[in-house]
């Protein structure tokens, strides 16, 4: 594994995905920002106070830090298989990721009160296309290594 080129495609796609949301959050007038509501969650949790700023740094190193375990999950399922990647491997692991992303999310949203319930759908749907910028925007990148 290249961990410069996993490390790299993980922070860009993470980039490319998050302002993707940005602008479909501004563009909706939604609160659709992973990085906020990872810092509403922690704020529920106790871990931040009750109302973090939305660019506190915890819900913003645990967005990056989740890229970047995604791609390197991504990159072992591909020395289980014994493939080597192609772009639509990617595009297909980042579809997968938005998948395993909206089960993460339900569950939260049953428990905390991040979202309300008539914007979980919309949000389910742009998170999925987000995670299928991550994984094209990742391989991107890593095939620039």
């Amino acid at each position: 594994m290249d961990w410069l080129s996993i490390v790299s495609g993980a922070f860009i796609g993470t980039t490319c995905m998050t302002a993707f949301s940005y602008v479909y959050s501004w563009l909706r007038q939604k609160p659709f920002k992973e990085p906020a509501l990872l810092n509403d969650l922690m704020a529920q949790l106790g871990v931040l106070k009750s109302q973090p700023s939305e660019n506190n740094i915890l819900g913003w190193v645990i967005h990056y830090g989740v890229g970047v375990l995604f791609l390197i999950s991504y990159h072992f399922v591909w020395q289980i298989v014994h493939v080597i990647p192609e772009a639509w491997h990617y595009t297909i692991a980042g579809a997968v990721s938005g998948i395993v992303g909206i089960a993460i999310w339900s569950m939260v949203f049953n428990h905390y009160l991040i979202l309300k319930p008539e914007e979980r759908s919309e949000y389910f749907f742009q998170l999925e296309i987000a995670h299928i910028i991550f994984g094209v925007t990742s391989y991107l990148v890593e095939s620039i290594f």
